[in-house]
C-alpha cells in the first residue's frame, strides 16, 4: 500500500503480479486476510507464534516507566524519528536494532511498554515476544495488533498514527503504571 518499489498498487494489481503463481496464500493478520480475500482463492489465516521457552515474564518492574522498541531503526516505515521519539520525549526510551536474539528476554523484561509506531506491519513478532515478557504494548491498528490488544486491558490501541495520539497513550500508561505492570 505504501512503499516503493512494491506500491502503491491496487489489491488486484498486487494479486496479479505477486500471487498469480501461488497455489496457496497464507496471511499472518486478519487485516491482510480481509484485503486479499476478494482476489485470492486459496487463502488461509495463519498467525505466527513465539518461543515460550525464550520469551516469558521474569521480573516485576519498578521505578520510572520505561519504553522500548526493537527493529530497523533507520527504516522510515517504523516511525522511530517522526512518531516514537517525539511522543516519548521526557520518558526513558530504549531502542535496539542490533541486539542478539538471546538478549531479547532481558531487554523486554527491563521495560514496561513496547511501542509499534510503524506505518504498516504484517505481524510484528517483537510485539508478540514483548507481550510474552510482560510489556504493555502501544500500537496503532496495523497488522495483528488489533487481534492481540484489547484496548486499555492488555495494551493500548492508538486510533490515529500521530505524535499526539502516541503521547496520549504513553501518558495514560504513566498515569496507570501499577495497572500496566
Amino acid at each position: 500500500q505504501y512503499d516503493k518499489p512494491y506500491g502503491p498498487i491496487s489489491v488486484e494489481e498486487f494479486a496479479k503480479i505477486y500471487l498469480d503463481d501461488a497455489s496457496t496464500v497464507i496471511c499472518p493478520s486478519q487485516i491482510l486476510y480481509d484485503i486479499l480475500k476478494p482476489v485470492s482463492k486459496n487463502l488461509f489465516l495463519c498467525g505466527k507464534g513465539y518461543a515460550p521457552e525464550l520469551f516469558r515474564y521474569i521480573r516485576y518492574r519498578t521505578g520510572k516507566m520505561s519504553i522500548c522498541m526493537v527493529g530497523n531503526l533507520k527504516d522510515p516505515v517504523k516511525g522511530v524519528e517522526d512518531i516514537l521519539k517525539p511522543a516519548a520525549e521526557g520518558y526513558q526510551l530504549d531502542l535496539a536494532q542490533t541486539i542478539k536474539h538471546e538478549e531479547l528476554l532481558e531487554f523486554y523484561n527491563a521495560h514496561d511498554i513496547y511501542v509499534v509506531s510503524s506505518v504498516h506491519e504484517a505481524d510484528p513478532l517483537p510485539l508478540i515476544e514483548s507481550m510474552a515478557c510482560g510489556c504493555f504494548p502501544i500500537a496503532s491498528k496495523i497488522g495483528i495488533a488489533p487481534e492481540l490488544i484489547r484496548h486499555k486491558e492488555n495494551g493500548y490501541l492508538v486510533e490515529k498514527r500521530t505524535v499526539e495520539e502516541f503521547k496520549k497513550a504513553i501518558a495514560w500508561c504513566n498515569d496507570n503504571i501499577e495497572y500496566i505492570r
